[in-house]
């Protein structure tokens, strides 16, 4: 037996419309993608840049990463763009910033800020 949906595929050619309510969540998505956008653009990128970060996202979480690898502690972020990005959530309670894309060393153009000193005791250099 064939399914009511292939039923009406067959029949009518084309899918059935959407109902109001999925009409309006696809209306709802593509606002929240356009503030994801935004907040990349405006506020993640321009971050990323100025103190050679890079930026990665997903499962409902964040994290800013320095040019040495090292995870970013969110306190080492200016106090305005910490209270931004914490305060701005999805309906579903998760971060916005949890959905932006990634930012690369190559949407910033590359880093070219020098590199972190040596730890305490080990030569510049020192590749260890």
């Amino acid at each position: 037996m064939e399914s009511p949906m292939r039923e009406l595929l067959r029949a009518t050619g084309s899918p059935p419309p959407l109902h109001p309510l999925a009409k309006e969540m696809e209306r709802r998505q593509a606002a929240c993608w356009a503030l994801t956008e935004d907040l990349r653009r405006d506020v993640i990128l321009p971050l990323c840049m100025h103190r050679s970060y890079t930026f990665m996202a997903g499962n409902g979480t964040w994290i800013f990463v320095d040019r040495n690898g090292a995870s970013v502690d969110e306190a080492r972020l200016p106090a305005d763009v910490r209270a931004l990005l914490e305060g701005l959530e999805a309906p579903n309670g998760y971060q916005l910033a949890a959905y932006c894309d990634d930012v690369t060393v190559e949407d910033c153009g590359g880093i070219t800020s020098p590199p972190s000193p040596p730890p305490p005791g080990q030569p510049p250099g020192d590749a260890r």
